[in-house]
């Protein structure tokens, strides 16, 4: 670079020289700028730039301004083509003190595109208000609207608002692709066991989805994917959007107009009376709006809407805040979808890295559960080059994380008994199933789509802690109904875990533990540890909670809480209590009341009990959550 400036002052000695830097992309804009003045009579120029064409929206044809900002909307139609050519999801115009600042939304992220003359900033702005039918004689209020436009046929909607700032009027342009691809729900990012949720909801002919996320997190998209798998023939689809963002061919769809009084709860009433099957109402905005979707639902429809809160439970809180009644809560709601947006790691400089500790303390699960997992994300870089197909950031696209809440039974009866959103959430997952946002992320980077980092990026910080990989993983992949044991664990499971790490010291005699773990072995099982230990060696004051809770749950014959019977965990733990109970009846002089055996994925917990004057051993649980605990 020095080399070139040092030749070109030489050629240029007798002249005066300056030299300037400026980025590339601001470098090509000058020339497109010089095409749009010098050679818009030329007919290759005007074929270019006629493949974006500005469709008619209100009043858009007859509107006079653009007649006089021709030049500046050239230029705007520039910058979409390129916004739409990055894949960008909105395009920001940012006045600031000298300039105005051009940043494009990929893949949840900003990124600066260029810099406009402050000259240029006023025109540009017009001429995005006249494309939308707003007022460019207003500069002291925010302005909402919209345009169309198609490119390479194919049509996108643009949603405009304006926002007035210090240094003019900012204005940030959604582009919506209306005619795109109606994706599945496993190219959406759902789990195998979060499709088998969402095929078993929509298989009923009514209650309510909701699709909850901040803006911008790919509900509306959600949705359409679920009317995707209810459009046939026989079902009648009416939809109420804001704006309509996907065409949905055989289904009944309309857009609000609030200006003439179109708004979701007026636009119900009407839809009720069309006999529709399934309805798509864009937002449960407020009571009004609640109270017609679950009307719509208890009379025998099925609802899809959206709503802004933070997870699935919060939707919960939201809902009673607005004032709906708890038991129409829990009998017209069948599935709460959360959703987060987290980006693709590029699959083509994807490495394996090990996390750093601060990393892994963040994500609230212990190191010891991450050694037998692998960890990729993308460098940027192949072979000391910027890897193209990300562009050097290490991502390329988006895909979601999810949390599905399924009122099932369980958590119906907590919302009835009036117990707290963390109650209901803490049921939720251990009686329900239910993957929360940061799990179901995990899971992601376990399969190498996206990185720790992201993962924290994205997910609510709730203060719980993240179930064992093993755990999510087979939660994830798990096809069949999840429906608890009938002997489920719902509060033992962090006491065990607790009481274990502090307090089995005793052990076997050595022979006889070695004996054991010899058999065991050998009969498939990898034990590593026996433990044994009798509820009269707790002490009263200490151990109280602890062993009040397992005498209850010994004399109630609990066990794990787990999927349905014939699921491949059952099977599993069935198979090792056939090879521990013999064993454990053969040695039972040398063993106390309660046994814990560990083998490489769980821990088993047997306890022997007096039945009929004699000792009966008996699978109290098993629990993976004790397991990485050095006994």
């Amino acid at each position: 670079m020095y080399e070139l400036i040092d030749h070109l002052k030489k050629f240029y000695q007798n002249f005066s020289l300056k030299i300037s830097y400026v980025p590339k992309i601001d470098f090509l804009f000058f020339f497109d700028l010089l095409k749009i003045r010098k050679l818009s009579d030329d007919k290759d120029f005007k074929d270019q730039y006629q493949s974006i064409e500005m469709l008619s929206g209100e009043n858009f044809a007859d509107n006079e301004d653009l007649s006089k900002l021709d030049e500046t909307l050239q230029i705007l139609k520039l910058y979409i083509k390129k916004a739409i050519e990055m894949k960008a999801s909105d395009i920001h115009f940012e006045p600031l003190e000298h300039s105005l600042r051009i940043r494009l939304a990929i893949t949840g992220n900003l990124r600066v595109l260029t810099h406009f003359p402050k000259t240029l900033s006023v025109r540009i702005v017009s001429a995005i208000k006249a494309s939308s039918g707003m007022d460019i004689a207003s500069h002291r209020v925010p302005e909402d609207g919209r345009f169309g436009i198609k490119y390479n046929g194919i049509k996108y909607s643009l949603r405009v608002s304006t926002y007035p700032c210090s240094h003019g009027e900012n204005c940030v342009i959604r582009i919506l692709r209306q005619e795109g691809e109606i994706h599945s729900l496993k190219d959406l990012g759902f789990s195998p066991a979060n499709v088998n949720k969402i095929l078993k909801s929509l298989a009923t002919p009514s209650g309510i989805i909701l699709a909850t996320g901040p803006t911008g997190t790919g509900k509306t998209t959600t949705l359409y994917s679920l009317l995707q798998q209810l459009l046939v023939d026989e079902k009648h689809i009416i939809t109420i959007e804001d704006p309509i963002e996907y065409t949905l061919d055989g289904a009944t769809q309309a857009t609000l107009n609030e200006k003439a009084g179109f708004t979701f709860d007026t636009a119900l009433p009407a839809i009720m009376r069309q006999n529709p099957d399934i309805i798509m109402v864009g937002e449960a905005r407020d009571i009004t709006t609640a109270n017609a979707i679950i009307s719509a639902a208890l009379t025998g429809h099925k609802v899809l809407s959206t709503i802004h809160t933070e997870n699935t439970t919060s939707t919960l809180n939201r809902l009673f805040k607005m004032g709906v009644e708890s038991f129409l809560v829990y009998e017209s709601i069948d599935l709460i979808i959360a959703q987060r947006l987290v980006r693709i790691s590029c699959p083509l400089c994807q490495k394996e890295y090990t996390p750093s500790e601060s990393l892994i303390h963040q994500l609230k699960i212990p190191r010891t559960d991450l050694i037998n997992y692998a960890f990729k994300r993308g460098t940027g870089s192949i072979s000391k080059a910027k890897c193209e197909r990300c562009d050097g950031t290490g991502y390329t696209g988006q895909t979601a994380i999810h949390e599905i809440l399924s009122l099932n039974s369980d958590v119906s009866r907590a919302i009835a008994d009036g117990k707290s959103i963390w109650e209901v959430r803490e049921i939720a997952i251990k009686r329900a199933g239910m993957v929360t946002l940061r799990e179901d992320c995990l899971y992601k980077i376990h399969l190498g789509i996206t990185t720790i980092e992201e993962c924290l990026r994205v997910t609510p910080d709730l203060d719980e802690p993240s179930r064992i990989l093993k755990i999510i993983i087979g939660l994830s992949q798990n096809t069949s109904d999840f429906a608890p044991c009938d002997y489920g664990i719902i509060e033992f499971d962090e006491q065990i875990t607790r009481f274990a790490r502090n307090n089995i010291k005793n052990r076997l005699p050595l022979e006889i533990e070695k004996e054991l773990l010899t058999r065991l072995n050998e009969s498939g099982l990898k034990a590593r540890k026996i433990f044994t230990f009798s509820l009269s060696a707790l002490d009263e004051e200490r151990d109280r909670e602890f062993k009040n809770t397992l005498k209850q749950y010994i004399n109630q014959d609990r066990h794990c809480y787990q999927p349905l019977e014939d699921n491949s965990r059952c099977q599993q733990c069935n198979k090792a209590k056939n090879i521990i109970m013999p064993l454990l009846k053969t040695h039972s002089s040398s063993l106390s009341e309660i046994v814990i055996i560990s083998d490489d994925q769980q821990s088993f917990i047997f306890s022997n009990r007096p039945k009929d004057n004699r000792a009966e051993w008996k699978l109290l649980l098993t629990e993976p959550l004790v397991q990485g605990i050095e006994y």
